[in-house]
C-alpha cells in the first residue's frame, strides 16, 4: 500500500487471491501446488459462478432490451478471479480499514460473506451503510465494466470492508 501520511488508515485483511478462468490465466507454479481437494472445489464451484454470472448477463440484456447475447459476446471468454479475504480480529479497529473504498473494475462481483460478522459498507446516496450478512446468500456488485456498457443504467458501486475487534 502507498503510504501517504502517518494519519492514514493502513488495510488489515489477509487475502488470497487466483486467476481461475480461463485455466490457461492460472498461475502455473501456484495452482498446481494447492491441494487436489481444494482444485476440484475451486473448478466446480467457478464453473457454478460462471453460470450466475452468465444468467446475470441474460437478465441484464433482458431489462435494457438488447438483442439477446449482444452483451454476452463481450465476455466470450469470461476472466474469473477468486479472492478470499481474512479480516482477523483487530485490537485497535480505530486505526485500520479492512478495504479502502473501491469500486471494482469488472463487470460483476459475488461475494459469499462466510459468517454473520458485519464489515462490507455500500456507499447510497453519500453515506457508507452496512450490508448485514444473509447466511446462504451472495451480494451482487455491479462492477465499473458493467456501468460503462450500459451507459451508465447500471452504476457500479462504492464499497468497503471495515473491521471490528
Amino acid at each position: 500500500m502507498f503510504v501517504v501520511s502517518e494519519n492514514q488508515k493502513l488495510e488489515w485483511s489477509d487475502l488470497f487471491s487466483t486467476n481461475t478462468f480461463p485455466s490457461s490465466a492460472r498461475n502455473p507454479r501456484l495452482f498446481p501446488n494447492i491441494p487436489q481437494p481444494l482444485r476440484d472445489n475451486l473448478d466446480t464451484y467457478c464453473l457454478e459462478l460462471k453460470k450466475v454470472c452468465i444468467t446475470i448477463i441474460k437478465h441484464v440484456e433482458k431489462a435494457l432490451k438488447v438483442e439477446p447475447n449482444e452483451m454476452l459476446e463481450v465476455f466470450d471468454d469470461i476472466n474469473q478471479t477468486m479472492r478470499m479475504n481474512y479480516y482477523p480480529p483487530c485490537p485497535q479497529p480505530e486505526n485500520v480499514i479492512g478495504l479502502n473504498p473501491h469500486s471494482d473494475a469488472a463487470a460483476l462481483t459475488i461475494l459469499l460473506q462466510a459468517n454473520d460478522v458485519e464489515g462490507l459498507q455500500i456507499k447510497k446516496d453519500g453515506q457508507l451503510i452496512p450490508i448485514k450478512p444473509l447466511i446462504n446468500a451472495f451480494v451482487i456488485n455491479v462492477g465499473d465494466t458493467l456501468e460503462i456498457l450500459t451507459n451508465g443504467i447500471y452504476r457500479s458501486i462504492e464499497h468497503r470492508a471495515t473491521v471490528n475487534s
